[in-house]
């Protein structure tokens, strides 16, 4: 029974002994492939029509890095996000009654979301502490395909409610799409844990331009922070 219950600590002690064992003696060379995957969350969007600050999302993506020279690694990831945030404002156009010229759009509850898939084209740069580790700087330009939905029911008030009965709140929803580029710093470290294997850790914020049809004051720019793994070829 005592060998049965030391198996699995000896195979997982034998796999890290193997994996660590494996040759780590150079860096990622000039003219390398990296294909890396990375997921995280992301906070920062909001959009003044409604007051709204949305919360956290999750989202993550898929890149290709190219080493150019030993320190020097050009990339292009796209990623994807989503944020959701219930708030309250008006949406113009809006009509509240079709009949009833002297009644006016008011405040109410309207259910927004922001999904963003941000193209990224820049560049990495490495810092190589040792043979493993490398805090990296980064820089590059971002297309995000941005698109806001929002829907809800907003209330209605009349100048002459007696004469021009508002109907009842209709429930209005209205879809979005907008092209945005911008700019994305970022920063982080990568561990190579083999030959060809690398974790890590960035952050990366993306300054976008604003506004996306109706919701004119609506600011995209977020910031994520995400764990990756890269398999270099």
């Amino acid at each position: 029974m005592r060998i049965i219950y030391l198996n699995p600590v000896l195979i997982v002690t034998i796999s890290l002994v193997v994996l660590t064992g494996l040759d780590r003696s150079t860096f990622a060379g000039q003219g390398e492939l990296s294909i890396e995957g990375f997921g995280g969350g992301a906070i920062g969007p909001k959009d003044e029509n409604f007051g709204v600050t949305f919360r956290s999302a999750f989202g993550g993506g898929a890149g290709i890095g190219y080493e150019v020279v030993e320190n020097l690694q050009l990339r292009v990831d796209l990623g994807y996000y989503r944020w959701g945030k219930a708030g309250g404002g008006t949406v113009t156009p809006w009509t509240c009654n079709q009949n009833a010229g002297f009644c006016v759009p008011n405040s109410g509850t309207v259910d927004e979301k922001l999904y963003d898939a941000p193209i990224f084209l820049g560049g990495r740069y490495f810092l190589h502490l040792n043979k493993e580790v490398s805090p990296f700087f980064e820089l590059g330009m971002t297309a995000n395909s941005l698109e806001a939905k929002y829907d809800g029911r907003l209330a209605c008030v009349c100048v002459v409610p007696a004469i021009f009965p508002p109907l009842p709140p209709p429930l209005h929803s209205e879809v979005s799409r907008a092209l945005r580029f911008g700019v994305a710093p970022g920063f982080g470290v990568r561990f190579m844990i083999a030959r060809h294997v690398d974790l890590g850790l960035s952050a990366r914020y993306d300054l976008v331009q604003n506004g996306i049809g109706n919701a004119h004051n609506l600011h995209p720019s977020f910031l994520s922070v995400s764990f990756f793994a890269a398999y270099r070829i």
